[in-house]
């Protein structure tokens, strides 16, 4: 376990809100990472400090109607604007202490989040929005190749103008910007890298976890292990849609065989297959529909293996889920494979 997944899950552990098997990874990590225990102790002292800041002790009233008459105070009733300001605070002295010890806690508190929680995120928009800044634009936008039928439903309002004005389904193919990154950057946050049939090149996928599962929108970077250099595609005009690459494979030495779909949420899991050409930033769909027999439209959630055979056609092993349910609460896995042209 690295330190930005501890990080992220340590309200979890100081919650015990953690399955087994994760909750011995981050007591083991913390027993060989000082800054991480440090970050632990940290974050125990502030709970305990936040629940007895809380805590009120609870009151108890007697209701017997003698004894209020009896005992009650005669002078509260007066006239006199300040004994009735300070019965005021001496009948609700509980709430007002429980108020003053969260205003402190949060106080003391708030540094403290801006740097653990807010802190990271800046330093890293930061670094992505610098990188931007002295990187090289190349190519903007990609060819289409009308591969598939079917129509995702977060299409955008400009491909559904589209689509009523000619009457023919919308074609959703994601388009990349290609950037030159500076010789410094550094995968932060991504999977693996992966290298082509030729070793020149390594791709990841950026911002989403070493296994590409973490939400949010990631990009793919690739390097030019030869030259020296290395480039970022990113989704544009991604506002509506909110998708991500997912997964990808070399299928020769410049094309990449991805898996573009939602980068949020929990009821869609992966999404479709397409090609992207690292070179001319062009992209082709895969329609794997044509292969699997079934009314529903599916969702690619694994790349299997991927070759080349006699006759220079595209064979694509892959996994994808299919569910049981109209509530999308029931699914399950199947194989399937495809052969098709590529360009």
């Amino acid at each position: 376990m690295d330190c930005s997944v501890f990080k992220k899950k340590l309200p979890d552990l100081v919650e015990d809100n953690l399955s087994y098997d994760i909750k011995e990874a981050m007591l083991k990590h913390i027993k060989e990472c000082e800054e991480c225990k440090n970050v632990y102790e940290q974050e125990l002292s502030f709970d305990k400090a936040m629940k007895i800041g809380l805590f009120v002790e609870p009151h108890s009233f007697r209701s017997l109607r003698g004894d209020i008459m009896k005992n009650i105070d005669k002078r509260r009733y007066g006239r006199n604007p300040l004994k009735k300001f300070l019965y005021h605070l001496n009948k609700y002295r509980g709430t007002y202490t429980s108020i003053a010890a969260f205003v402190a806690v949060a106080v003391f508190i708030t540094p403290y989040i801006s740097k653990m929680g807010f802190g990271s995120s800046m330093k890293k928009a930061a670094s992505y929005e610098s990188a931007n800044k002295s990187s090289k634009s190349i190519v903007s936008g990609s060819t289409t190749q009308d591969l598939s039928i079917d129509t995702p439903k977060a299409a955008s309002k400009e491909s559904a103008a589209a689509s009523e004005t000619s009457g023919k389904p919308t074609l959703y193919l994601p388009k990349f910007e290609k950037k030159e990154m500076p010789n410094d950057f550094k995968v932060s946050f991504g999977t693996a890298w992966k290298n082509s049939t030729d070793k020149q090149y390594g791709a990841s996928i950026d911002g989403k976890g070493d296994k590409a599962q973490e939400e949010g929108i990631g990009s793919i970077i690739v390097k030019d292990l030869k030259n020296d250099k290395q480039y970022s595609f990113e989704l544009v005009n991604n506002e509506v849609n909110q998708f991500s690459p997912l997964a990808l494979e070399w299928i020769n030495d410049d094309k990449l065989l991805i898996i573009v779909g939602s980068g949020y949420g929990t009821i869609s899991h992966g999404g479709d297959l397409f090609i992207l050409d690292i070179n001319k930033n062009e992209t082709q769909k895969v329609n794997t529909q044509e292969v699997i027999k079934l009314d529903q439209k599916v969702s690619i959630t694994k790349i299997l293996s991927v070759n080349i055979n006699a006759k220079k056609e595209l064979v694509v092993e892959f996994e994808y889920l299919v569910y049981e349910d109209s509530n999308y609460t029931k699914m399950h896995t199947e194989k399937a494979s495809i052969t098709t042209a590529f360009y």
